[in-house]
């Protein structure tokens, strides 16, 4: 009879804790379940949130402050638009680029003796005067005229400033058309685009000057002709 009721006493306390056992593994996977929800719509959220984000920026055309942007980098960078303004831009910078092989002392002197009525204009324009004229002048005289073996070395300064002043001398009657350039006929040819100004000065101012005339045919017959020297001149 002991036996009995110890083995019914066993009984119910094994199905006791198998229920307990039970109900505790139920609770924790309910709260397991319960956080993995929890986590995976924080996550939905956080990719919701985003999304909204990224779309109102696609929404928007100009981020803040990039317009501003835009426009300093277009004024700084603008490029004309006009053919024309492209040309004379690239006319320009390739100039710039070859002027210091181009403007040499025997450009400088064939531009000061050109006979061309619009060059002579605008090396007489005050806005135009360049001192590097007239050191150009004094060495291309000095290299080119100065006698080298028939002068003494310490008579060589004082002819090459005779030499000089002559040359001057002798342009002002050039540029102010007067004495042996009162002529108007040989102005009439000097104003011909065809016109060569090394012929010009052969015919009208070598058999006539002392300095300017060979100075100039020297100078022009090595630095191209009146046209050329024309579009120099105008730079």
């Amino acid at each position: 009879m002991r036996d009995l009721v110890l083995l019914c006493c066993l009984t119910v306390y094994y199905l006791m804790y198998h229920f307990y056992c039970s109900s505790e593994s139920n609770s924790e996977y309910k709260l397991d379940s319960t956080c993995s929800k929890d986590h995976m719509s924080e996550v939905v959220r956080e990719q919701d949130d985003e999304e909204e984000f990224l779309e109102e920026l696609s929404d928007n055309d100009e981020l803040p402050g990039e317009h501003e942007d835009d426009v300093s980098l277009t004024s700084e960078l603008s490029e004309p638009t006009d053919e024309a303004e492209i040309s004379v831009r690239c006319a320009v910078t390739i100039w710039q680029h070859y002027r210091p092989r181009l403007v040499t002392n025997v450009s400088r002197v064939a531009y000061l003796c050109s006979p061309h009525p619009l060059i002579i204009a605008h090396s007489e324009d005050i806005a135009n005067r360049d001192p590097e004229n007239a050191i150009a002048v004094e060495q291309f005289i000095e290299r080119v005229l100065l006698p080298q073996k028939c002068l003494r070395i310490e008579d060589r300064p004082v002819e090459l400033a005779r030499m000089i002043d002559k040359f001057w001398s002798e342009r002002e009657d050039f540029v102010k058309r007067c004495n042996y350039f009162a002529w108007e006929n040989i102005w009439i040819i000097a104003a011909l685009d065809d016109t060569l100004a090394y012929e010009w000065h052969k015919r009208y101012s070598y058999p006539c000057t002392e300095i300017l005339g060979p100075v100039a045919c020297k100078s022009t017959s090595e630095a191209l002709d009146a046209g050329r020297l024309k579009g120099i001149g105008n730079q």
